[in-house]
């Protein structure tokens, strides 16, 4: 992979196949994307790991740190960052660590020092999977590391620039930009079993906090068939209802990762193409418009 030297702004955004998925679908992906990021920062009120990491808007900052104290749990900033919204008006987001007291401390030493292996062991990642982020993060720079995982998983069959891949729905990150995903860290493959196993654990902490229905949504998601392209920058990620277009590391040639994935969806588009279920016989002249 030649990369280029420079980043877009980040970026985020969604192509219904049809109103109707859209407003069906919407308001799923939403509810599990909030369920995931209490689950998150509850695993350690659970012993599940020392620390979870969370990413909040200045809003909302307060009450997560109000219900985090009710938990015996510090809430503690660790970096602050704009993002651009509408023109003139911005958001700020804290990069907070959540933790008990002499946790969150031993984590603010690490994130001072710049030691990414000892955040990551405060924060629960496998051991495998903090030495892939040092390689390919720390060395690498790489930004994005959707290729880089796609690589090193066995469940695959590959040429130079795609990859066709299988392997559990949990590991499946190619809908983390809209906050789909099962583990809160990069793994080193999508098939690492220390992964896999944290997964499980994470998913069963959301159903004993009341999200049986969004884990079921979650698994059910991440099964999709999905097709994750890069070039020049932007990612575009296609699955049976939604288009997502978000940024990625500039590359000079596309690159194509084609999650096999274990099912299909009421409402998912039919088309000529992957990830796309075949028209009938009769209709393979008319191609589904992601618009």
């Amino acid at each position: 992979m030649t990369r280029l030297d420079f980043k877009l702004p980040e970026t985020v955004r969604l192509a219904w196949v049809s109103d109707g998925v859209r407003d069906l679908r919407q308001p799923m992906m939403r509810k599990v994307a909030r369920a995931w990021a209490e689950i998150e920062w509850r695993s350690v009120h659970a012993h599940l790991r020392p620390c979870a990491l969370c990413l909040v808007s200045s809003a909302d900052f307060v009450n997560l740190a109000a219900q985090a104290a009710k938990c015996g749990l510090k809430a503690m900033p660790m970096r602050v960052e704009e993002t651009s919204g509408l023109p003139g008006s911005a958001t700020m987001l804290l990069h907070v660590v959540i933790a008990r007291k002499r946790d969150a401390a031993e984590f603010k030493s690490a994130w001072i020092r710049g030691s990414s292996d000892a955040m990551g062991d405060l924060l629960g990642y496998p051991p495998c999977c903090r030495q892939f982020f040092q390689r390919v993060f720390v060395e690498q720079r790489i930004t994005d590391p959707l290729w880089s995982i796609a690589q090193a998983s066995a469940l695959s069959r590959r040429d130079d620039n795609s990859i066709v891949l299988s392997g559990p729905p949990l590991l499946n990150l190619l809908l983390r930009s809209i906050g789909l995903r099962a583990i809160p860290h990069f793994p080193c493959s999508m098939d690492c079993p220390h992964s896999l196993a944290l997964a499980n654990r994470f998913m069963d902490l959301g159903k004993s906090l009341g999200f049986s229905d969004e884990t079921q949504w979650l698994h059910e998601m991440l099964s999709w068939p999905a097709e994750w392209s890069a070039l020049h920058g932007i990612a575009e990620i296609r699955t049976p209802i939604v288009k997502i277009s978000t940024t990625t590391d500039a590359t000079t040639e596309k690159h194509i990762i084609r999650w096999i994935g274990n099912g299909y969806l009421p409402g998912g588009a039919r088309g000529l193409a992957f990830p796309f279920k075949p028209l009938p016989l009769d209709d393979q002249d008319r191609r589904p418009c992601l618009g």
